[in-house]
């Protein structure tokens, strides 16, 4: 979801995918497999019986899971903006519950090339988790001189956790 905002750099999209590649030739873009939803399973204690039911569940505290995953961000500079102009971006991602999980800021850089676009591919190795629902990624920017950051785009993933046993 695009959120207004006054800073000089604007999230065009954001998405979550399993992977991003970007060809070197045409600076061209692809995304394979855009996630929406993610499916974990417990597997029982004793993997010898088979499962005899499967319900929706929580883990008791949070609980990093290995998935690999990206995040691929598009921004653009607005016009006129100088670009070697110091812009962060915060990317924050909060659980079902609204707590936040990770929050973490890095440097957007323009500086490299002579367009008004560019793009940010983030690789996850891993994903922190509490409990089945929608997992929501908030991007928001500040620019040099500015005090706060602004939300700019959201996007969400569901996340489902099956007991199994």
């Amino acid at each position: 979801m695009k959120k207004n905002s006054d800073t000089k750099v604007k999230v065009l999209w954001a998405l979550l995918c399993q992977s991003a590649s970007v060809d070197q030739q045409t600076n061209a873009v692809s995304v394979f497999n855009v996630l929406e939803e993610l499916t974990l399973s417990t597997t029982p204690i004793d993997a010898t019986k088979p499962p005899t039911s499967i319900e929706t569940m929580d883990f008791p505290a949070k609980t990093q899971v290995n998935t690999k995953y990206t995040m691929v961000v598009q921004t653009e500079r607005e016009p006129g903006v100088n670009r070697d102009a110091q812009v962060t971006m915060r990317l924050a991602i909060t659980d079902p519950a609204g707590e936040t999980l990770v929050s973490h800021e890095f440097p957007v850089s323009f500086g490299f090339m002579d367009k008004t676009r560019a793009r940010a591919i983030i690789n996850f190795e891993n994903m922190l988790v509490t409990k089945t629902g929608r997992y929501t990624y908030t991007i928001s920017t500040k620019s040099a001189g500015e005090k706060d950051f602004q939300e700019q785009y959201s996007t969400a993933l569901d996340v489902k956790i099956r007991k199994q046993g």
